[in-house]
Formats: C-alpha cells, structure tokens, sequence
C-alpha cells in the first residue's frame, strides 16, 4: 500500500482508515509533528477517571520513558491548566519545565529544556494530552494550533487504548 508522505495528515487519514494497530497511528502522529513542530521526545498521557493520575500510552523514547506507567499529573498546577481547563501550555525553558513536571530532573538529563502540552479534548473534557519535548525556546505559540489540528484524528484510538489499559478516563 502507498502511504501519503509522513509530513501530510493524509497519512494519518490513510491509516485510520484501514485496520491498523492504536500504535501504528500514534507513530505516524510523532512522525507528523516531528516535520511540522519538531521534538527530541513525544508522549501522550492518557487521562485517568480520578482526573489526577495519567497513563503513558505512547513514548518515542522507551526506554526513559516507557509506556503504560502512572504519572500523578492531575493534582499538579500543570494539570490544573491543561487536563482540568482543556489549555495549551508552552514551557521554555528549565525553570518552566521544574514547574510542571515532577520528573524535569530526567528531562534536563535528556538534554531537553522546553515543552509543548496540548490536550485532546473529546466530549467537553481533556481525554488526553500531547506533550512534545525539545531544547530551549524552541516552541512558539503558533505551534499550538498545529498539534492541535492533529488531535481530533487520535481520538478513536486513544479511546481504544482507554478500553484496553483500563484507565477509564472521566468521559465515561
């Protein structure tokens, strides 16, 4: 089969069509944004029905970051702007990334100092949340609208992998 090139959301479309594995479409999802937005790390955290825990549900780097682990993110400040109000946050630099994330130790490690969180909203509530990774300034408020127009296209296999993880996000 002739895939759509990587950089077009044609590809996205053309596997979601066709059976396909929940991991297959979040790979081509990375890979979209990786040409339009660029990372050094891509995840989604999945959104728990407690709405405080979230479960790894993709990582392009598993081995710092492997998938189906917790992540406490709901009670944080973090997840009171992007899971609980459903808004993007831009994080530029090292003390951004230590006011949102527990891990930003790991993070600095990993040599990256900004972040892009966007939620994937989904019957008025945050399903999910696509978090991007990169050196400092790197991302731009322009750069929200991108990764979001990409979102709506992950629902129907985030809700799968909801099913199959049993995290049961509040949309139930």
């Amino acid at each position: 089969m002739n895939l759509p090139d990587v950089s077009s959301p044609e590809r996205l479309v053309a596997t979601l069509v066709r059976p396909h594995e929940p991991a297959e479409l979040l790979r081509d999802a990375a890979d979209l944004l990786q040409k339009r937005i660029g990372h050094k790390l891509f995840t989604i955290l999945l959104v728990c029905a407690n709405r405080e825990d979230t479960v790894r549900v993709y990582s392009d780097n598993l081995d710092a970051y492997p998938v189906n682990r917790l992540k406490r993110m709901g009670v944080t400040a973090w997840g009171d702007r992007v899971i609980h109000s459903g808004e993007s946050w831009i994080g530029r630099n090292d003390a951004d990334i230590a006011w949102a994330f527990p891990d930003h130790e790991l993070i600095r490690l990993l040599g990256l100092a900004s972040a892009l969180s966007v939620p994937v909203m989904f019957d008025g509530k945050c399903l999910a949340v696509l978090n991007l990774q990169h050196e400092a300034n790197w991302y731009r408020d322009d750069h929200i609208p991108m990764a979001r127009q990409l979102a709506p296209f992950l629902i129907p296999d985030l809700l799968r992998l909801e099913r199959a993880t049993g995290a049961m996000p509040s949309i139930h």
